[in-house]
């Protein structure tokens, strides 16, 4: 999964996926994202920051910087797992 700035995300997984998020700063000043479940780290401009997780659990997964609102706000739909 892959998301620039001023992009709403939303993406559909399933339970036990292997989720990858891409954030990237290309304009501006540090800023914190937050991954509910996951955790919160800093992006500087000019850098990328990737977050990998298995998402072990049915329902949503936020993900939103609150310096950057409305504008970086995403969510990952965790679906059951197919058999």
């Amino acid at each position: 999964l892959s998301r620039g700035l001023g992009d709403v995300y939303k993406r559909q997984v399933h339970q036990g996926d292997n989720v990858t998020l891409h954030f990237a700063d290309v304009q501006g000043v540090h800023y914190v994202i937050t991954v509910d479940g996951v955790g919160s780290f800093s992006v500087s401009r000019g850098q990328i920051h990737t977050v990998s997780f298995i998402a072990d659990k049915v329902g949503t997964i936020n993900y939103y910087s609150a310096q950057r609102m409305p504008n970086m706000v995403g969510q990952i739909w965790v679906l059951p797992k197919t058999a």
